[in-house]
């Protein structure tokens, strides 16, 4: 998997969704991790990734900054790259993706991980031999471990965050959400790309402090809506969910489970929707689906305009 996407797209695409990848860049605004909670939420926030969290393919095919100046498009198409680059080298180099193609799961606890990382499916300490659960097991842990620690990817990531800070109207890769930290709410992600790659683009986006693995889902098994109700299970006792995505998948999932869905905006140049100023009242929707650009999508409007 050492190829860039342009030469492989039918395999990028099957790794990081059939809409595959759009990331945001790494915030530091972003709050300080959620401690694990003792009882259940009051809130539920069911997040899809691409498009709506992360921007990255789009950046890559320039539709991004459509209608911006040169040098923004020029910028954001460079920026693209590494992202790109700094996603496949992670995947390759630590989560096993050549032994994991083909052995996707939706959820980590579908993978035979053993518990105690002993006895049949130990944690591996190579990338070689080892069982299918045993390399999900190592995956894991990389995961629960975190990029720091992860030698090779640092420079990277360093790369990649000077990059974006230096490109021109710095917005171009800082439209992704704020994501609520609070033992109130409880942040769940559906990704339509395989879960190894969801995992290592969570990680190399510094979103990873507000998803534990246990929130993770691959839809590229059952579907959104399989995941959707699984969700519901696992969260059966808390009083609201939220579904936020920018597909109709995603709506029709949230609608199975009776959940209102906020509907990111990409219908226009994500460049340009970092320029709106105003935003729309979604209490004048005529039904549960609210438009918002994705620039606008931020924990406070989730926490007072949905007075949540």
């Amino acid at each position: 998997m050492k190829q860039a996407s342009t030469e492989r797209s039918d395999p990028y695409a099957r790794v990081f969704g059939s809409r595959y990848s759009k990331g945001c860049m790494p915030q530091s605004s972003l709050s300080k991790p959620v401690a694990a909670q003792s009882s259940p939420p009051d809130l539920v926030l069911v997040w899809d990734l691409d498009e709506t969290l992360v921007t990255f393919h789009s950046l890559i095919n320039g539709s991004f900054a459509a209608g911006a100046p040169l040098q923004v498009q020029e910028a954001t198409l460079e920026l693209g790259k590494r992202w790109e680059h700094a996603a496949l080298d992670l995947l390759d180099t630590h989560f096993f993706y050549d032994e994991l193609d083909g052995h996707n799961v939706e959820h980590i606890d579908d993978a035979g991980i053993s518990r105690t990382g002993e006895g049949p499916n130990p944690i591996r300490q190579d990338g070689r031999a080892g069982s299918v659960a045993a390399t999900w097991a190592s995956v894991q842990q990389r995961y629960q471990q975190g990029i720091a620690t992860l030698a090779r990817q640092g420079q990277l990531l360093q790369d990649c965050t000077a990059a974006a800070s230096a490109a021109p109207e710095a917005a171009a890769t800082s439209a992704g959400a704020e994501l609520p930290a609070s033992r109130r709410v409880a942040n769940i992600l559906v990704s339509a790309g395989q879960l190894v790659a969801t995992l290592a683009k969570l990680l190399l986006f510094r979103l990873d402090r507000f998803f534990p693995i246990q929130n993770i889902y691959s839809s590229a098994v059952h579907g959104k809506q399989e995941c959707f109700s699984r969700i519901r299970q696992q969260f059966q006792h808390s009083a609201k969910f939220y579904a936020i995505g920018d597909s109709d998948e995603e709506l029709w999932a949230a609608e199975s489970q009776g959940w209102p869905f906020v509907q990111i905006n990409t219908s226009e140049s994500s460049w340009r929707s970092l320029q709106a100023q105003a935003i729309s009242d979604p209490r004048q929707a005529a039904s549960c689906v609210f438009q918002h650009p994705l620039a606008h999508l931020t924990s406070a409007i989730l926490l007072s305009e949905y007075q949540l």
